[in-house]
């Protein structure tokens, strides 16, 4: 997903899709235009997930 100006709103989404999640380990979200607010949520989505080891936010 890196360099994707996805921004919060996708962000949410991608989230609630991400408690569900049981395969992808790795998800890079650097350069995705996402605020405190959207990275927020999905690393509240990711509590109870253990299938995501590795997660990346940054510009």
């Amino acid at each position: 997903m890196k360099n994707n100006q996805i921004g919060d709103d996708v962000a949410i989404a991608f989230g609630e899709a991400l408690q569900v999640n049981s395969t992808l380990g790795t998800l890079d979200l650097s350069y995705c235009g996402i605020t405190p607010k959207g990275a927020h949520h999905i690393l509240d989505s990711l509590k109870d997930n253990p299938a995501l080891t590795e997660l990346q936010f940054g510009d």
